[in-house]
């Protein structure tokens, strides 16, 4: 957070404390009710706006929430103690609640968890309005708040204790968004492909922010139970989940704050159009189509664009200039690649390669089908350790197949895939990641939301140790994250993208989207870094030094196999070439031996040696 923000941040936080000075009692409760509804929201938030998990039943938990504590002052005690008792329960059952349908929902695709999630508001609302022991559709009432203390005080401290518990959440969901764990979560919104490829496990991290989410909202019911004094099962409906998600994306989807505006225009502008009842729905409904349309991001997410641009703005008036693409001179210019970093670094060292003689990699037959179609057929190749051997071939000869077959997001019909003496062709692609791989793709696959400078740093992923809920409290001022953030300057500056490493991916040029990528690799301090078209988008300068740098990294004992179609850079580079053709190994040899094979100019160097 920027100065400004937490100076802003604090003036709100104190104008909110003492607004119970002037305000009635009606408009307390009110105000304690709004601040209620944000809690549950950014709960709603975490999952929607930072896992990219649509959920049309997060009403459940803050229903579980209201009627765990409802019950519990109902049934047992109406002490202080059984409300704390009950605040503690509901969260825990709340999570416990979102474990059984994460478990369930995230199974398959993430818009299975959304069938799954409305399918639970139903079994949820049905078993709530149908119990005698829950009051059924009359609701619990007389949920006794009082505790032995004047109503005034009570409703006084659970005001400020949900003003507390929002600022505390926004503030520990805001630092989870920009650590290791909410990089990755965001990456995987998007990209799951990718998140997998540099060592995320995409369900389990995913499954952990829904079971937070619900445990929030849980918290968040309970509040709602001792502020009203009652629980129905409207609570855990589906106009209530509706709700809960258009505070959020009105307020703007992961912005985290957002469903601050988000519970005014939602819940807050309800209360002062009721003089015009008739008109009411009509009007909140043109209310929040003018709010979508002036911030298509949502108030929050539109704002944040807003600032980001401005910021980026008045940084660029302060330079000489900017290039179209990266600059030569700072990249010919930096430092010589320090691959595996050493000293007193808090990130986790890679592992290094033992047995020196043997090769990285081995592929033994490999064969891919998809339906009728063979991808691959019987491809026997073998990668020495410390190399840069490059794949070519026409369009669709399988390049890029066998590197997905290679990094496990493909599993090969037939053949084995030895990694460092290991097999590893049944391990997942966050396995090999964790083993020592690393990649790029031919489709450029950088989180649109995040910056230059974060989408590299998700190359240091498996490297890191922080934990998922150590991300919450620490964020981006841990250690270990204070040390990225100086390993990934550096890594920018050895490609030339220090200029942009605050921009968003669509502000930038596709040569330097693609030099992010293998910015992102050289982060990862992989044993074995596969590159798919890297090249492509560059200028000849600017493929020439990137030539320059991969030399440099086969030279820190790290390999690189290389699909490209610049034949130039291949030649120049290429320790080892192989060739494939309608998904079948033709050739390896060296660039001399490959460039005068007939075979191969026949089946693809013709062209391209006479350009």
């Amino acid at each position: 957070m920027t100065r400004s923000t937490i100076l802003l941040s604090c003036g709100a936080l104190l104008l909110i404390g003492a607004s119970p000075l002037w305000m009635s009692d009606d408009l307390l409760r009110f105000t304690t009710t709004l601040l209620i509804y944000a809690l549950a929201a950014i709960g709603l938030d975490l999952m929607y706006g930072i896992a990219g998990l649509l959920s049309l039943g997060h009403a459940v938990f803050f229903g579980i929430g209201t009627y765990v504590t409802g019950l519990l002052l109902v049934k047992g005690d109406s002490g202080i103690l059984f409300a704390v008792l009950g605040g503690v329960l509901s969260a825990t059952i709340g999570g416990i609640a979102a474990f059984t349908i994460g478990a369930i929902g995230l199974l398959r695709r993430a818009q299975y968890f959304t069938i799954v999630t409305l399918a639970a508001v139903g079994i949820v609302f049905s078993v709530i309005n149908g119990s005698a022991w829950t009051g059924g559709p009359s609701g619990l009432t007389g949920i006794r708040k009082g505790f032995g203390v004047n109503p005034a005080i009570m409703d006084l401290w659970l005001f400020y204790l949900s003003l507390i518990l929002v600022f505390l959440f926004i503030l520990l969901i805001r630092n989870f968004k920009n650590a290791s764990h909410g990089r990755a979560l965001r990456l995987a919104k998007t990209l799951e492909a990718a998140a997998h490829s540099y060592g995320f496990s995409v369900y389990g991290n995913r499954l952990r922010a829904v079971v937070l989410g619900g445990a929030i909202a849980g918290l968040a019911g309970s509040l709602f139970a001792l502020s009203l004094g009652a629980a129905s099962p409207e609570f855990a409906g589906l106009t209530q989940s509706i709700d809960l998600l258009l505070m959020v994306i009105i307020g703007g989807a992961g912005s985290i704050w957002g469903v601050i505006p988000g519970v005014l225009i939602v819940r807050g502008l309800p209360e002062f159009v009721q003089a015009v009842r008739d008109w009411q729905v009509l009007i909140l409904g043109l209310l929040m189509l003018l709010v979508l349309i002036r911030f298509p991001l949502g108030i929050a997410g539109t704002l944040e664009l807003y600032w980001k641009q401005r910021a980026r703005l008045k940084a660029e008036a302060t330079k000489p200039g900017r290039h179209g693409g990266a600059d030569p001179d700072a990249m010919q210019g930096a430092p010589t690649i320090d691959h595996h970093p050493s000293g007193s670094a808090p990130l986790a060292a890679t592992p290094r390669i033992q047995d020196e003689n043997s090769p990285l990699l081995a592929l033994e037959h490999i064969g891919k089908k998809f339906g009728g179609i063979q991808a691959l057929h019987d491809v026997s190749i073998t990668v020495q350790k410390g190399s840069l051997h490059a794949l070519i071939g026409p369009n669709g000869a399988g390049k890029s197949t066998l590197l997905n077959c290679i990094t496990g997001l493909f599993r090969p019909t037939t053949g084995t895939i030895m990694f460092n003496g290991v097999d590893v062709s049944a391990l997942s692609a966050e396995a090999r990641a964790e083993m020592g791989m690393s990649r790029t793709f031919q489709l450029l696959e950088l989180a649109p939301e995040l910056t230059i400078t974060e989408n590299v740093k998700l190359g240091a992923y498996r490297r890191q140790r922080n934990r998922f809920l150590s991300s919450l409290v620490l964020g981006v001022h841990s250690r270990e994250e204070v040390e990225l953030e100086r390993e990934t300057a550096r890594v920018l500056a050895q490609y030339g993208l220090s200029e942009i490493a605050r921009d968003l991916p669509k502000t930038v040029a596709v040569g330097l989207q693609r030099l992010s990528g293998v910015a992102r690799c050289v982060l990862s301090g992989a044993d074995l870094i596969l590159l798919d078209e890297p090249a492509a988008g560059l200028n000849p300068v600017e493929t020439a030094v990137l030539g320059k740098r991969l030399r440099e990294l086969v030279g820190t004992d790290t390999t690189i196999i290389l699909i490209e179609h610049d034949m130039k850079l291949i030649m120049d580079i290429a320790d080892v070439i192989s060739v494939l053709v309608n998904g079948s190994h033709l050739r390896t040899g060296g660039p001399t031996a490959i460039r005068e094979d007939k075979e191969v100019i026949a089946a693809y160097l013709g062209s391209e040696l006479e350009d």
